[in-house]
């Protein structure tokens, strides 16, 4: 973020894909692991629910299993359904006011999507470190008329299900998610702490991000 508030396209360069979905996940994992885990360095220093461990939500048909990984579905807006996988840090407290990775997946945001991106980058590093993860299936682009009704929604279940810092919550996004890590910047700025894009892109007025200048951004 540059000193009068604007943002440019994000450090690992342009992927392709459209809104609809059909991307893959970016190639070599273990290099943006690599780049990841410097960036979570740097940061560790600076609607009922139900859970369902190891699967994807009935009914997707997936098939996708991580053990690691719980989902919840959260209903915001109009009773739009949307499951939010979480990944706890391994010394998770109920206790502990821990930081939060939020990713947004790639392509259409769909659960098997948000697995990958789970699998490809946030699932053994960010729960080393101390990091919840939340990663909510949605589309990123959908953010961009529906921002000010989904992260309401989504804050209100991490405070009554989770412990963690409202100061510490970093917001990432892949391709996608890239666009949708911005458009939540523009509704609720106050809500993040950093941003990694992975990429990201925004092409909206600098101003509409000022609430965001002076905050880490990769």
């Amino acid at each position: 973020m540059s000193a009068d508030g604007s943002m440019v396209q994000s450090a690992h360069g342009s992927r392709g894909g459209d809104e609809r979905g059909g991307e893959h996940p970016p190639p070599n994992p273990t290099r943006g692991r690599r780049a990841l885990r410097g960036a979570l360095g740097l940061l560790a220093c600076a609607a009922t629910l139900t859970p369902a461990c190891g699967s994807t939500p009935d009914g997707n048909g997936f098939g996708v299993i991580l053990a690691e990984v719980e989902w919840s579905q959260l209903a915001y807006g109009d009773g739009i359904q949307v499951p939010v996988a979480l990944v706890r840090p391994n010394q998770y407290s109920d206790t502990g006011r821990h930081p939060v990775v939020l990713a947004l997946p790639w392509g259409g945001g769909t659960p098997d999507l948000v697995l990958g991106m789970l699998d490809s980058y946030w699932s053994v590093e960010a729960p080393q470190r101390g990091y919840l993860v939340v990663s909510p299936a949605i589309l990123g682009s959908s953010l961009q008329t529906e921002a000010d009704l989904f992260l309401p929604s989504l804050f209100a279940w991490m405070n009554a299900n989770l412990s963690f810092d409202p100061e510490r919550v970093v917001l990432v996004g892949a391709s996608n998610g890239g666009r949708g890590i911005f458009h939540a910047l523009v509704a609720q700025p106050s809500r993040f702490s950093a941003l990694i894009g992975m990429p990201g892109s925004y092409s909206g007025p600098p101003e509409a991000l000022a609430g965001f200048a002076g905050n880490p951004a990769w």
